[in-house]
């Protein structure tokens, strides 16, 4: 996985089509962002200089990747998002090549689109259904537990659902509420 992510930066740098730090904010420097991993999942951070011609380049390398490791990335199993609002057609007929273009893909319990609102609306969703479907299920499991393993259950089992959600996205008043909810 880190050779992969070794080669996949360098080519994007190369070929001009990473997104450089200082488009996310002013305060970092002009240079490529690096590949996001979590786990096996690596999130590219592509500009629309990206083409068709440079699309079946990385196709080919990801072609020489598996005959030096032995694994392989499936195109056919890979998804996007496209974030821009106004894509060009270019940039989107190279992405094709590349995976399945979705309008939101959920990783980690959360979900990633081009609409902010709906991804965090997404999220919270999911977020809320499981906390309140573990809550059922600790309600009826707990019976004589002491107070302090009832807390240290409760923090491990429904609360971490939402902890990392609360990084990505600031919950709202109405979200918030709702998760009182399930704890009432």
């Amino acid at each position: 996985h880190h050779l992969f992510n070794f080669f996949l930066e360098r080519f994007l740098t190369k070929h001009n089509i990473a997104i450089c730090k200082d488009i996310l904010h002013e305060s970092l420097p002009p240079n490529p962002q690096e590949n996001i991993s979590f786990a096996n999942d690596t999130l590219l951070l592509v500009n629309q200089n990206l083409t068709y011609v440079v699309s079946q380049q990385l196709l080919s390398l990801y072609d020489k990747l598996k005959i030096l490791t032995g694994l392989e990335i499936n195109p056919r199993k890979s998804n996007f998002v496209v974030i821009d609002a106004n894509p060009l057609p270019s940039f989107c007929n190279a992405l094709t090549l590349l995976g399945t273009k979705k309008t939101a893909i959920e990783h980690l319990g959360v979900y990633l689109s081009n609409d902010p609102n709906n991804a965090k609306e997404l999220t919270y969703n999911k977020v809320l259904s499981s906390m309140s479907k573990h809550s059922k299920y600790f309600s009826n499991m707990t019976g004589n537990i002491d107070i302090f393993t009832k807390i240290y259950l409760i923090k491990a089992l429904i609360i971490s659902k939402a902890q990392h959600c609360f990084r990505v996205y600031s919950p709202s008043t109405d979200t918030i509420n709702e998760i009182w909810k399930i704890f009432t």
